[in-house]
């Protein structure tokens, strides 16, 4: 019988762990690699804010504190932080908020606009982004 338990939990592999209750990492201090792995998964990050809202495709963008040169935004959706949505900061204390949101990872190579170069652009984005209550 404990053989069989055994056999089930290992087959069965780890429990799953809820995800209200793993710690936030810091998106400024996301590495590369960290992101690329977390790429399109739900992810839950603290932020701070360093913008005011910004409209763009739909969403509400703000940009974040970054340790490197990679950009770092959150994308609400319309509505979701509430008010006209250009007008409205999220609570939180000094611009400093957990979020759950997708990670998305966009790269864009650099380009030749007349004669002038446009170096390429990293940057890390939470879309679907909502506040952790």
């Amino acid at each position: 019988m404990h053989t069989f338990v055994l056999a089930l939990m290992l087959t069965a592999g780890p429990p799953p762990v809820n995800f209200e209750l793993k710690s936030a990492p810091d998106i400024a201090l996301l590495t590369s690699a960290d992101a690329a792995r977390l790429a399109g998964h739900w992810v839950r990050l603290r932020v701070d804010l360093e913008s005011l809202p910004e409209a763009r495709d739909g969403f509400v963008v703000f940009r974040c504190a970054s340790r490197d040169h990679t950009l770092r935004t959150i994308w609400f959706e319309s509505g979701e932080i509430g008010g006209d949505d250009a007008d409205v900061r999220p609570a939180g204390e000094s611009g400093r908020l957990e979020l759950i949101g997708r990670l998305v990872v966009v790269q864009r190579t650099g380009r030749r606009d007349g004669a002038v170069f446009v170096p390429g652009l990293s940057e890390l984005r939470l879309v679907d982004a909502r506040l952790v209550k």
